[in-house]
């Protein structure tokens, strides 16, 4: 019978591999990048253990860019700097290093809750949530006129009202914090 422990080792084992193998490839798509390797993140991408879309490769190529920008390497999984690549352009680089040396001395932090607070730095004014109620509204549009459209699965009508739902319910919460945010 195994024990926790047990199943805790094996875990923190694995998860060391998968860990330095998203850094090995970020860095290998990094030098494709450079190399100007022709659809280099497709070919990345559909390798079989690979299995990305050419997207997350080229994300991944960014998140090697960012980590050999930072003064130091800092001790954290790669899903952190990953969240932290995303932010390069609205964050300077030693407030975001400044939140992964935090980051990295909290044991208990989670690269969720990281994002959040890197979110909550960046915050957001009344005209990005106004465009972002615009998006979701041609979202709900476009919506309905799909609805309209007939002799689809079934499956898909209910799955297509409920998005309308949801994007109704976000955009109530998106006008409520345009109220809310100070100009």
């Amino acid at each position: 019978m195994t024990t926790e422990r047990e199943f805790l080792q094996l875990a923190l084992k694995a998860s060391a591999g998968v860990d330095g193998g998203r850094w090995q490839l970020a860095e290998i798509a990094a030098c494709m990048r450079d190399a100007k390797i022709d659809n280099w993140a497709a070919k990345l991408g559909t390798l079989p253990n690979v299995r990305r879309a050419e997207r997350t490769m080229r994300e991944w190529s960014q998140v090697a860019d960012f980590r050999q920008s930072c003064r130091r390497k800092f001790k954290l999984p790669f899903s952190f700097y990953a969240v932290v690549s995303r932010f390069v352009d609205r964050i300077e680089l030693t407030a975001l290093e400044d939140a992964l040396e935090v980051a990295e001395g909290e044991a208990g932090m989670t690269h969720e809750a990281f994002a959040a607070q890197l979110r909550d730095m960046v915050g957001n004014d009344a005209d990005d949530l106004r465009r972002m109620v615009s998006k979701c509204d041609s979202m709900i549009d476009v919506l309905g006129k799909m609805l309209l459209i007939p002799n689809l699965p079934v499956s898909f009508y209910e799955h297509a009202e409920h998005a309308q739902e949801t994007l109704t319910f976000a955009v109530e919460a998106l006008e409520m914090g345009a109220n809310r945010v100070v100009v």
